[in-house]
């Protein structure tokens, strides 16, 4: 069956901002996307972020506009909003059509910005449909407030405990008779509790407070919801496809990527090589995994800040089978404003000098340039393609330097060049930050330009800013560990700096994090493939036809769908291209061939072909003969190749191969 014959999934939620409440205005600033929008992604959906500080955007007044989103979700930091009538109106019209809502921490549409109350008459407009009452009444005493949790405790204590935290209340009662109170307020003195989180059939609510807890001081927050419960609640329906971000053909994934910085910085290790030099013979001739590395053009280009050994290291870097050239930008620079603001001056000039500074801030000052967002882009890459790297092997991937925040303009000219890029978003689940609202989303939009963010921090977090200790990026292995179990929700990424090579502990720590990784036996990709699976996941299309049955179009090189708490298996024979599967975790990951659209039938039958039940690698071509002596497979690895083919006999068939590159194999099972 064609897709047209089906509904089509609807995979993106409508995020509403005030950005008068955010830093710079921005929506990467807010909770909803620092904090949140991993687990969005996680269960498959884009978020799309539209401002209502001056109240409803044009587009969102266009009917047919809104009815594409699946759920609609806020997270404000406080109650006041310059128009909020016309917000309410607008929840008001969308709850009234059955719209499935989402609010974490303040309602927002309180109060106006002449701090003017609204009646609660129209305020209980909106929440009736949700089964809530909304009372003027705000409790700030600790001593008069108890917690009552009903039912399991861990869905409102997920990382944090509620003892001797509460110390706030707005008074909001659940009547619905569908709604569930996991978290109700006691008051003191008060016959009806307040209740701070609360789900029904299309909402949840989660009172600011009782959402996340925020250290005061050192800001790193913990979940005290657990939000994977409550979103999968709402949104996730049985049994449909996912698109996967983190593995490959049944594994986890794994990529490799370097920041120019440092290149030219002089080695501890013997007081005269180049840490360029040092991170290529001591890290990658070791390892020899795909790796995405890339320079900055001051430091490398001998009419700027480089040198001829620069250039002769750089060049034998890029010559390497493993390795994939790219670039850092050409001058670094630290902010991409191009009049850095007054908190950037802060950070990257310290207070004394940021009072005096003004314009641009640049990590490698070059004589009468000025921050040219074409020369750092498609320039750097230029440099590159004509002085470095091998006409078989260019740069095709510029990793963004600095605050990592390009402009729209940036990442126009590099997408509409044909490029891709990434960075930003600094990932930690350690034991400094513990939970999972320390991870970012997949990535940032500018305009219509995608930015994609890393999979977790660099070593320059790990290390203060590289002032010691320098051997710190081995913490990020507890990072790779707590983003693998209990859920799998972010890939393997190797992401340092060629600083690393100035300090033998530095070096060790390397060794240690590379050694864990390859003990994990991942697929590893380059970050170019990465990057073209999260753009894939953004733009996956599935059409249902029943519980059972879906097409999947438009995931272009994302080849893993996971399906949630199943263990069904697909139907081969009344699949297309579905080449192979397995579980973990208690869930189904399926794996596609390389058309560019597929057919996935489930089924609680035992297998009924032969079918792909690991890889670390692309399989294009995969013959599914049930009766078939001998199996051809054609596809790709990044590295040394691992297949493992399972008969629905059970009989399995594993096949190695050293070497990169493309393959064409026939084993007999």
């Amino acid at each position: 069956m064609s897709s047209f014959a089906a509904p089509k999934l609807k995979r993106d939620i409508l995020a509403l901002y005030d950005s008068s409440e955010l830093a710079h205005g921005r929506y990467e600033t807010s909770y909803l996307h620092k904090k949140m929008e991993v687990v969005f992604n996680h269960y498959g959906f884009n978020l799309e972020y539209h401002d209502v500080k001056n109240g409803i955007p044009k587009i969102l007044k266009n009917k047919k506009y809104v009815k594409k989103f699946a759920a609609i979700v806020s997270w404000f930091t406080d109650d006041t909003m310059k128009y909020p009538i016309a917000f309410s109106n607008f929840l008001e019209e969308q709850l009234s059509l059955g719209q499935k809502m989402i609010i974490l921490g303040n309602l927002g549409f309180l109060r106006d910005t002449k701090d003017k109350l609204q009646s609660s008459a129209v305020i209980n407009q909106v929440l009736q449909h949700l089964g809530l009452k909304y009372f003027p009444q705000y409790y700030d005493n600790p001593l008069i407030l108890t917690p009552l949790i009903k039912g399991d405790s861990k869905t409102v204590q997920f990382e944090r405990e509620l003892e001797n935290e509460i110390f706030e209340v707005l008074k909001i009662q659940s009547y619905g008779k569908k709604n569930k109170v996991h978290l109700s307020i006691k008051i003191a003195n008060e016959e009806a509790p307040a209740d701070v989180v609360v789900s029904g059939p299309n909402f949840f609510y989660a009172q600011n407070g009782y959402d996340l807890f925020e250290n005061p001081q050192n800001y790193i927050t913990s979940w005290r919801i657990d939000p994977f419960y409550f979103l999968s609640q709402l949104l996730l329906n049985e049994l449909e496809p996912i698109p996967e971000t983190n593995t490959l053909c049944g594994r986890r994934m794994a990529y490799s990527h370097i920041d120019g910085d440092g290149f030219i910085n002089v080695s501890n290790l013997d007081r005269k090589s180049l840490s360029g030099k040092i991170i290529l013979d001591r890290i990658i001739k070791k390892y020899k995994i795909p790796t995405t590395a890339s320079i900055v053009v001051a430091e490398i280009d001998p009419k700027l800040l480089g040198n001829r050994q620069a250039v002769t290291t750089s060049k034998e870097i890029f010559r390497a089978p493993f390795i994939e050239p790219a670039s850092h930008t050409y001058s670094h620079p630290l902010s991409w404003n191009k009049k850095a603001t007054k908190e950037e001056a802060v950070i990257y000039l310290g207070k004394k000098e940021a009072k005096k500074h003004v314009g641009q801030i640049l990590a490698y000052k070059i004589d009468d340039y000025k921050l040219d967002y074409k020369k750092e882009t498609l320039g750097s890459i230029d440099y590159i393609n004509k002085e470095l790297a091998t006409s078989s092997n260019p740069a095709k991937v510029v990793l963004w330097s600095g605050s990592c925040m390009p402009p729209e303009e940036a990442l126009k000219l590099t997408t509409e060049a044909g490029y891709l890029n990434m960075n930003g978003g600094d990932s930690r689940m350690d034991d400094l930050y513990k939970g999972y609202s320390n991870l970012s989303g997949l990535y940032r939009k500018a305009g219509k330009y995608l930015q994609v963010y890393t999979s977790n921090a660099n070593e320059n977090l790990y290390t203060n800013l590289w002032t010691g200790p320098f051997s710190g990026f081995r913490e990020v292995i507890k990072t790779f560990k707590s983003t693998e179990e209990p859920i799998r929700i972010k890939p393997m990424n190797i992401y340092y700096h060629f600083y690393s090579g100035e300090h033998i502990s530095s070096i060790k720590s390397l060794e240690e994090v590379y050694e864990y990784v390859l003990e994990q036996k991942p697929s590893l990709v380059f970050a170019s493939d990465y990057i073209k699976w999260v753009h894939g996941f953004r733009s996956t299309q599935i059409n249902k036809f029943n519980r059972l049955r879906y097409d999947l179009s438009n995931y272009g090189t994302l080849r893993t769908f996971r399906i949630e708490g199943t263990d069904m298996i697909p139907d081969y024979k009344k699949s297309k291209n579905i080449i192979g599967h397995n579980h973990f975790q208690g869930n189904l990951y399926v794996f596609l061939g390389n058309k560019k659209s597929a057919h996935l039938k489930l089924t609680n039958d035992a297998p009924n072909a032969p079918f792909i039940s690991s890889c670390n690698g692309w399989v294009e071509n995969f013959d599914q003969s049930p009766d078939a002596k001998n199996l051809l497979f054609r596809g790709f690895s990044r590295s040394k190749f691992e297949l493992e083919i399972t008969k629905p006999n059970n009989k399995k068939a594993v096949y190695k191969a050293d070497g990169l590159g493309y393959f064409e194999k026939s084993i007999e099972l």
